[in-house]
């Protein structure tokens, strides 16, 4: 189920986190270029997470909109420090 949001039009799966704490910050940083998200939340993981507290035991599935996804795949991909030129 989608849980926040409106649906996105043509939604395609980006990436799997573990925690919300990791969701809420590739939703953060999308957000922050316009582009919207929306998780998939697996096996009954909200509820896990009002009981426990925090979203430990099934993965949370991120989706951008079809025309965002290339963008939203640059923004998220990690960046190796050695590569780049330091100032």
């Amino acid at each position: 189920m989608f849980l926040n949001k409106s649906p996105l039009e043509n939604p395609v799966y980006l990436c799997t986190v573990n925690s919300e704490f990791e969701a809420d910050l590739i939703d953060s940083k999308l957000n922050s270029e316009k582009i919207r998200t929306n998780r998939l939340y697996e096996e009954g993981n909200r509820y896990m997470e009002t009981i426990m507290g925090q979203t430990v035991s099934y993965p949370i599935k991120i989706f951008v909109s079809e025309k965002d996804f290339e963008d939203a795949k640059n923004i998220i991909l990690p960046v190796d420090l050695d590569d780049c030129d330091l100032l």
